[in-house]
């Protein structure tokens, strides 16, 4: 069993050499009908592959693990399975079934697997938008944890946190979590989770509008992940999306695209909805209206999946974008929009709004409301102070060029 052990510690430092080595442990325990050695062997590969999102395989192997545990009347090895079949049900969106998974953990496990189940139920609020709700568990946990000497649980909490600081545009303070993260998994000699943070980092720099800082950051992760011999689909989306922020969505897009096929595939839903996502962005900026409607609508349906309200609405605001070029938007999707605006406010920042306060000042104009084209101009201005890439700054300005023209102004 030390040997497991060994391999558990070697997950995050290189996931592809572990699940070569546990094929043949599979094949030993299975010959020699020991059912604990069994499940643990199947728990870890399956969270190896889940690591390399290899979801479909990771849920067969974990699936198998619990068997096998049931089998022997071991309740810790049976919990361990289940929380690790937790982190692949929420990646494919069955948040149900994730919760399902953690309440066997809480009746089975003991105090260390429970406290884990604690950390992932943070994560699972992370994927369905609850950010408040997931913050204030990590901020409980973390004291706990750093006082406990838990370096890789730090890491991982710190990486989360950074992931809903760069969601929230406080990149600098994202980009501070996954360093330490960065360190701290470095410091374990987990190779792998170090190149997600640099990576990681990579995607924060990007959001303080520093993209050749950033591209340099994904060219030092992608050389990680080449070592490790992984095809990092995820950092290929990150790429396509700090392009399209730098306005090159021709290039953009064929990465967006690919991606989202390689993650769908290997059933990261949450990937491939927001690949879709950037996919329908870069389509609408090259003037492709069409197929930037069918991402769009493909994006809503998967964070819909997901239990995701919060992108959801984002995706639908895409589809408003790509309908406006292609027709003239009307008093109807004038409410519409502002509804959507206001939502997307309260989920905050405020700048998330912002594309769809612009539209609607301009179709407000467009149909001759010029008093709901000045209110919703006003909340343009308030949210184009966050801070925020060019685009914002276009958008505020094309919105009071549309007000001042129906007005009869001068633009």
């Amino acid at each position: 069993m030390a040997d497991l052990d060994d391999l558990r510690d070697a997950i995050e430092h290189d996931p592809g050499a572990v699940i070569n080595r546990l094929g043949p442990m599979v094949d030993a325990c299975r010959a020699n009908g020991d059912d604990i050695g069994l499940s643990r062997a199947l728990a870890l590969r399956g969270r190896a592959r889940a690591t390399v999102v290899e979801m479909d395989l990771a849920e067969r192997d974990l699936a198998a693990a619990v068997a096998a545990a049931t089998r022997a009347g071991a309740d810790h090895a049976r919990a361990d399975a289940h929380l690790a079949l937790e982190s692949v049900m929420s990646f494919a969106g069955r948040l149900e079934d994730g919760h399902a998974h953690l309440d066997v953990v809480d009746r089975l496990g003991d105090e260390a697997l429970r406290a884990q189940g604690n950390l992932q139920r943070a994560a699972i609020l992370q994927r369905a938008g609850d950010l408040d709700g997931a913050l204030a568990r990590y901020a409980d946990a973390l004291p706990a944890l750093e006082a406990a000497g838990a370096t890789l649980d730090v890491a991982r909490v710190l990486a989360n946190r950074g992931v809903i600081r760069g969601i929230r545009g406080e990149a600098h303070a994202a980009a501070a979590d996954f360093a330490a993260a960065h360190d701290h998994f470095a410091a374990l000699g987990h190779t792998f989770a170090a190149a997600q943070m640099t990576h990681n980092t990579g995607w924060a720099i990007a959001r303080t509008g520093d993209i050749p800082a950033a591209l340099a950051a994904f060219d030092d992760a992608a050389r990680a992940f080449a070592e490790l011999d992984h095809g990092a689909d995820e950092a290929m989306w990150d790429r396509a999306e700090v392009m399209l922020a730098a306005g090159l969505a021709a290039d953009a897009r064929p990465l967006a695209l690919t991606a989202g096929e390689r993650m769908f595939a290997a059933g990261n839903v949450s990937g491939a909805a927001e690949a879709a996502l950037m996919a329908a962005q870069a389509a609408r900026l090259e003037a492709d209206p069409a197929d930037a409607l069918v991402q769009a609508t493909r994006a809503e349906t998967l964070f819909s999946q997901l239990g995701n309200e919060s992108w959801a609405r984002v995706a639908r605001l895409e589809q408003v974008r790509a309908r406006a070029l292609q027709a003239r938007l009307d008093a109807d999707d004038l409410t519409a929009l502002i509804h959507l605006a206001d939502a997307l406010t309260a989920a905050g920042p405020a700048a998330a709004s912002l594309p769809a306060r612009a539209l609607a000042t301009t179709t407000a104009a467009a149909v001759g409301d010029l008093d709901t084209a000045r209110r919703q101009l006003g909340l343009v201005d308030d949210a184009v102070a966050h801070p925020r890439l060019v685009e914002g700054r276009v958008l505020a300005a094309r919105a009071a060029a549309a007000v001042a023209r129906a007005a009869g102004g001068p633009t």
